[in-house]
């Protein structure tokens, strides 16, 4: 692993390129954003190492799916109640696979450390897994600025600058990838969708919110912000005012809608009314993180889970 610096001069078009953006945390009652500090110098990771990490994570996630599985026998009632006693009901039917799930999820991200070239995760986000957005800005406002450095020194156009603005695609159009899939495996059959983002009015992280909208409108869906008061089921179907809805992205804690009727009875059909990504507040509690941890020292308790020996290396 490696590091790339920038100049003092691409800095300085790098800073207002995020500002532009914006990259920020949105505070509804100052009606502005808070900057999220970046870093100047971007880890470049050996394809050897990213590979290793997304075979890593492969086995994680079916490690989740097996430990959750086991959490939900009867033998578990003692610890699964000691692990989710403070669940909403909502978030608890969830747990015990009352809706079906258990990593049936558009997305998921792990907050991880690097110890050298191996990996260290820490927690799992499955209803909010923020990054996408900010991520593809932080990349954006980097290459631009590499770019712009580039003209203002060379004194060429930007039709004639080399560096290319995406070296890969970007985080959110995966993000919207994985969408439709989900979308297609659960009947979906249009090209051209119209798009609900359900979040709650002023949420913080506006900023990536709106990002997914810019982004996935140029990839021709219609795509707006829906709070949970905003949304209704008519016929079956959901509606944003008179505007059908053919794909919901969830970007709201089950918690904060249990008042609205027509929101749990999505969450708890999320199949049929197409919201991703289901119920999965069970799938971020520490103490899971702790069973896993302890499976590793455990082998008596990774061979009850189901653990094999690839997945706990």
């Amino acid at each position: 692993m490696d590091y790339l610096y920038l100049s003092s001069e691409s800095t300085a078009l790098y800073d207002a390129q995020l500002n532009k953006a914006p990259l920020g945390v949105f505070d509804p009652h100052l009606n502005s954003y808070k900057r999220i500090p970046a870093g100047l110098s971007p880890l470049i990771i050996d394809t050897t190492v990213w590979q290793k990490l997304i075979a890593d994570a492969q086995y994680f996630l079916g490690v989740i799916e097996k430990t959750v599985r086991w959490l939900q026998n009867r033998d578990q009632k003692t610890l699964w109640d000691r692990l989710y006693k403070e669940l909403t009901p909502l978030e608890q039917q969830a747990a015990l696979g009352g809706f079906g799930s258990v990593l049936k999820l558009a997305t998921l991200r792990l907050d991880l450390f690097f110890d050298r070239d191996d990996i260290k995760i820490l927690e799992i986000n499955a209803t909010i897994p923020a990054m996408q957005a900010y991520s593809d800005i932080i990349k954006e406002a980097y290459l631009k600025a590499l770019i712009a450095a580039h003209k203002l020194k060379n004194s060429v156009s930007a039709s004639k600058a080399t560096i290319p603005l995406h070296l890969d695609p970007p985080n959110t159009h995966e993000l919207l990838r994985s969408l439709l899939a989900h979308y297609r495996g659960t009947g979906g059959v249009k090209t051209r969708l119209n798009i609900a983002i359900l979040a709650r009015a002023g949420d913080s992280q506006l900023a990536e919110l709106l990002w997914y909208i810019k982004e996935w409108t140029k990839l021709g869906h219609q795509v707006f912000l829906a709070s949970p008061d905003q949304l209704s089921i008519l016929k079956d179907r959901v509606y944003f005012g008179t505007t059908e809805c053919d794909l919901i992205y969830r970007h709201i804690f089950a918690h904060k809608i249990a008042q609205h009727n027509d929101i749990v009875t999505m969450l708890s059909n999320y199949q049929r009314f197409k919201i991703f990504n289901p119920i999965a507040a069970h799938l971020e509690a520490k103490a899971l993180m702790s069973i896993i941890s302890e499976c590793t020292c455990n082998p008596v308790m990774a061979q009850g889970i189901g653990i094999d020996e690839t997945e706990m290396k």
